[in-house]
C-alpha cells in the first residue's frame, strides 16, 4: 500500500473489502510475498518475508513450482499459505475442489497453510469476467471452502472486490489487498 512497515513482523488484521483507506498513519503494515512457477527462484533466506502465499492451482491446473515453493520456503517464513489463481475457463466449485486437493497434499508434508483465492477481473490472455459470473465464481469456491471447514481469506485489488457486493460472511473473511510497492 506504500506505507513503509515499522516492524515487517507485526501481527496485524489484514484489511477487509470496504476498509475506507488501504492504509492510514501509523497503521501495521506487514511485508509478504506471493510466488508462482513465474517466479523460478526465490531468495528466501536472504528475503525473510513475514509470509508467504504460494500458487497452488490456476484454474484447473497446478503451478508447476508450487510444491517446491513450499518446501523452500518453510523453514524461512513466519506464516506459510497457498493461493489460487481464479480463472474464468472454469466453475468456482471445480476450482475449489482442486485447490483443496492440493491443499490436502502439501499440508501432509508441510502442516497447516493459510488459504487464499486470487481474484482478478482479467485472467489474460482471456477477456475479462463481467461481474455477476465473476461474483457467482467467487461466492462458488469460497463457500466450497467453508463446506469444507476452511478459512479463505480473498486477495485481489480493493476497487474489483467492492463492486463484486460480496455477501456479508466473505467481507468478514480476511482480505488481502492487492498492491504494488513505491518505486
Amino acid at each position: 500500500c506504500g506505507c513503509s512497515p515499522s516492524d515487517a513482523r507485526a501481527r496485524a488484521r489484514l484489511p477487509r473489502p470496504g476498509d475506507s483507506a488501504p492504509c492510514s498513519a501509523g497503521a501495521a503494515v506487514i511485508d509478504g510475498v506471493d510466488v508462482s512457477e513465474f517466479n523460478p527462484t526465490v531468495p528466501w533466506a536472504g528475503l525473510r518475508p513475514a509470509f508467504a502465499f504460494v500458487r497452488l492451482t490456476s484454474g484447473l491446473r497446478a503451478d508447476v513450482s508450487g510444491s517446491a515453493h513450499l518446501a523452500n520456503a518453510h523453514d524461512h517464513v513466519e506464516l506459510l499459505g497457498a493461493y489460487a489463481w481464479a480463472r474464468a475457463d472454469a466453475s468456482g466449485l471445480a476450482q475449489a475442489r482442486m485447490f483443496l486437493s492440493a491443499v490436502g497434499r502439501e499440508e501432509a508434508l508441510h502442516g497447516p497453510l493459510a488459504l487464499a483465492l486470487d481474484v482478478e477481473h482479467r485472467n489474460k490472455p482471456a477477456p475479462p469476467w463481467p461481474l455477476p459470473e465473476l461474483r457467482r465464481e467467487v461466492l462458488a469456491f469460497l463457500e466450497t471452502l467453508r463446506a469444507a471447514g476452511r478459512v479463505c481469506a480473498v486477495y485481489g485489488p480493493r476497487m474489483l472486490l467492492a463492486d463484486l457486493d460480496l455477501p456479508a460472511w466473505v467481507r468478514r473473511l480476511p482480505f488481502w489487498a492487492a498492491s504494488k510497492p513505491p518505486a
